[in-house]
């Protein structure tokens, strides 16, 4: 069991450092009576980005990974 726990934890640390700079801040939201999802702020040319994510921390850093990526490559055209 300690095992898996070591490895969510270097998958979390690498998602985290794939974001770099732009990684504002990753945090948990619950509306009253309702179950939580983890939320991401990051930023890229000047402009904040919010993202909802899911419930599981580690697909919320992937999603906004995916957008960053989405956002340099139209930086490039």
């Amino acid at each position: 069991m300690k095992k898996n726990k070591i490895l969510t934890a270097e998958l979390l640390d690498d998602k985290i450092a794939k974001m770099g700079d732009h990684l504002l801040g990753i945090w948990r939201f619950r509306e009253e009576k309702k179950s939580f999802f983890w939320c991401i702020t990051f930023v890229h040319d000047g402009y904040y980005y919010d993202l909802q994510g899911s419930k599981n921390m580690l697909e919320t850093l992937d999603l906004a990974f995916k957008k960053l990526t989405k956002l340099k490559a139209k930086e490039k055209k």
